[in-house]
């Protein structure tokens, strides 16, 4: 049985236990702000996080890592949210798999079979979930300090899009569909994953610069191929992003050519590891 969230991993460890099979569960972190480990205020929140929402979130995910425990084999997206997890659940000496994300290259590539040319444009590209410690209102902040007279492309949804239409002033923004993720990432002249280490490595894969926030995770699975600046400092994103504009666009390694060199170029791209 595998279960890879947490929104599983309860139901498979009843089904290994009702017909005594195997279980393997994956849980890609844990939310330090909502644990009482760091504020909520250094990952984009804007008003602080009552206290009993912060217990019940404790309450909740205990007993999920509790099921995520007593699996056979138990894995997450990177080593540096071991530690934490283990002090979650009791078990300093726990063994944990690592599980990286990585790009897809199957689906990568379906959508460039067709041969049709991507052509450059004057367009940042973030493909992230509209929540709060994805901080895109920092991307927002930046290109407003560098006067950014490009476009801004939103592959995504959620709960913060009213609050991206109230900051953006001039600052162009579209809102792009999941469907044309791909094209759009290659089209663009940057994009800006501040917490997203999957969308870093499609990029790559596509030819694509990216910027991210500076943290042990993106470190862990991107290494040195995509552009750090400090975490939570704005003004040093706009100064990188202003820097990567000013060069000759140009395309990484990681350029697709067909199928199977692009397997070969994301593999590269992305951890080794397996679990």
């Amino acid at each position: 049985v595998v279960s890879l969230s947490q929104d599983t991993v309860e139901e498979a460890f009843n089904i290994s236990q009702r017909y005594n099979i195997p279980f393997y569960a994956h849980i890609d972190w844990i939310p330090p702000w909502l644990v009482f480990k760091e504020s909520e205020f250094n990952w984009g929140h804007i008003n602080k996080i009552p206290y009993m929402k912060k217990m019940n979130f404790v309450r909740k995910f205990q007993n999920l890592a509790m099921y995520w425990s007593m699996a056979d084999v138990k894995s997450m997206s990177a080593r540096c949210f071991n530690d934490l997890m283990r002090e979650m659940v009791g078990m300093p000496d726990l063994d944990i798999y690592t599980r990286h994300p990585e790009a897809d290259a199957e689906i990568v590539t379906e959508t460039f079979k067709n041969g049709k040319e991507i052509k450059m444009r004057n367009e940042i590209t973030c493909v992230s979930r509209f929540l709060p410690h994805k901080r895109i209102q920092h991307i927002i902040k930046a290109l407003q300090m560098i006067d950014y007279d490009g476009i801004l492309n939103l592959v995504g949804s959620g709960e913060e899009k009213n609050l991206y239409d109230a900051l953006k002033c001039n600052l162009d923004i579209r809102y792009i569909s999941e469907l044309d993720k791909y094209a759009t990432i290659s089209g663009s002249h940057i994009v800006i994953s501040l917490w997203n280490a999957t969308v870093a490595l499609e990029a790559l894969a596509l030819g694509t610069p990216v910027i991210t926030y500076d943290s042990e995770y993106m470190r862990e699975v991107c290494e040195d191929k995509i552009t750090y600046v400090t975490n939570n400092s704005i003004s040093e994103l706009a100064k990188s992003i202003k820097t990567i504009l000013s060069e000759k666009p140009k395309k990484s390694p990681y350029t697709i050519t067909d199928f199977n060199t692009l397997e070969k170029q994301i593999g590269r791209a992305t951890s080794r590891e397996r679990v």
